[in-house]
């Protein structure tokens, strides 16, 4: 069979069953008396509007959207569309979990982040791994790395991309402050760090739930990356979800959960112990020069 397009292909349909209704009309004028002709224009007519009609519904109903659990969104997570990404620029909820989240850290410290954080009705969750934890000693053979020190090294690069947030959003609150455009952050923040395993990556912007699997045979980055909606499979986004807030809203209380950079009604706060002990006291004083203890 001769591929054709699919403007085509309801144009040429719904040309035979334009003929056909010709075809009948001309059976109905009665122009010629002969039985054999006024059969012939009717036998006509009705098999194009007929073959024309069951031709378009069975294109249109094979192009339908199918009630998938899971959509393959890219094959590898390296190669997601910036487009997604952004997203979290407008979502009013945005969460993100994974071994690293440098990406996403440096979109966060864009100003267009720290004004959707500030001045909007918007909530953002993070969560990554810490760089004592005990996983990084299994994952820095899978993800290519030549010692668990370079792995190690990569993750405090992500506790130093946080201080930078923490001064860029305080710089931004402040201002808004003292300017009366601002008594307290609109959105909310909350960046957390982890010493067990997430298991999966996700990235949630509002219903839509883009998550992947860590496997042994490759890095995070060039293993595959799902969508799972709300609306297409709710059963599944919720169990994603939950697996989320299992192990974030733990952290609190817990030694293996550390809150790191929160916005909230309070303002602006950063852990002072936290970045010391894994930065050291002397990079800590250099990024944190005035607090002494948590900023709120």
């Amino acid at each position: 069979m001769i591929p054709v397009d699919r403007s085509k292909f309801i144009a040429i349909n719904i040309g035979l069953m334009l003929v056909g209704f010709i075809s009948l009309a001309i059976r109905y004028a009665n122009i010629s008396p002969h039985p054999m002709v006024i059969s012939l224009f009717e036998g006509v007519g009705i098999g194009l509007i007929a073959s024309g009609a069951v031709n378009l519904a069975d294109r249109l109903l094979a192009e339908r959207p199918k009630n998938r659990h899971v959509e393959l969104t890219t094959l590898q997570r390296k190669t997601t569309p910036t487009k997604i990404h952004e997203r979290k620029f407008e979502a009013k909820k945005f969460d993100g979990m994974g071994v690293t989240l440098d990406g996403c850290l440096r979109d966060l410290a864009r100003p267009q982040m720290i004004n959707h954080i500030l001045l909007e009705d918007s909530r953002t969750r993070l969560l990554f791994v810490h760089p004592d934890a005990n996983f990084l000693s299994q994952r820095f053979a899978e993800d290519g790395f030549r010692s668990v020190e370079v792995l190690k090294n990569r993750q405090k690069e992500s506790i130093r991309l946080c201080v930078a947030i923490y001064r860029a959003l305080k710089i931004r609150y402040e201002i808004e402050k003292s300017h009366g455009n601002l008594d307290k952050p609109r959105g909310k923040l909350f960046i957390k760090i982890a010493l067990l395993c997430p298991y999966i990556t996700i990235e949630r912007y509002d219903s839509d739930m883009y998550w992947g699997l860590y496997t042994s045979d490759s890095d995070g980055e060039s293993s595959p990356l799902f969508l799972t909606s709300r609306a297409h499979s709710p059963d599944l986004y919720d169990k994603l979800h939950a697996h989320f807030t299992t192990i974030f809203d733990l952290n609190g209380n817990q030694p293996d959960r550390l809150r790191l950079v929160q916005v909230d009604l309070d303002g602006v706060s950063i852990d002072r112990d936290i970045v010391e002990k894994i930065l050291g006291q002397e990079e800590t004083e250099r990024l944190l020069p005035i607090e002494k203890k948590n900023t709120q």
